[in-house]
């Protein structure tokens, strides 16, 4: 199935400066990956306004304020007294298929969800 990737990349939220990064909040995230932002300001960068429509979340929180409301009830059952400021809050995962790899892309992304909570997956760029 590796072969199938066209593209894969890993990345954490959270606060952290070290390497040159940029601290980003999750909600801040959640914000960004659903489209949030873009909707209040408009498309600008790399984002294609033209097929901003084709995203779709396939499970968990559809908005960012949900997001951030299932974290805090997820935080909320755990002992957090030991995190340090800088914690990593999520990890986004990005990878899409190569055009033309005939296959249901909603379908190949779907995951199957087991335990007791959901996780949100986006597909930026499927067809809806």
């Amino acid at each position: 199935m590796a072969e199938s990737i066209q593209h894969f990349a890993l990345k954490t939220i959270g606060l952290s400066r070290c390497n040159g990064r940029k601290p980003c909040n999750l909600l801040e995230a959640a914000r960004h990956n659903l489209r949030e932002i873009q909707a209040e300001l408009g498309a600008r960068g790399h984002i294609d306004p033209q097929r901003m429509n084709s995203n779709a979340t396939l499970a968990g929180p559809t908005t960012a304020a949900e997001v951030q409301a299932l974290a805090n009830e997820l935080l909320a059952a755990v002992d957090t007294s030991k995190l340090k400021r800088d914690h990593v809050q999520a990890i986004e995962a990005v990878f899409g298929l190569p055009a033309g790899a005939g296959i249901d892309p909603l379908g190949y992304l779907r995951i199957p969800r087991h335990g007791g909570h959901d996780s949100t997956l986006m597909a930026d760029g499927v067809p809806a």
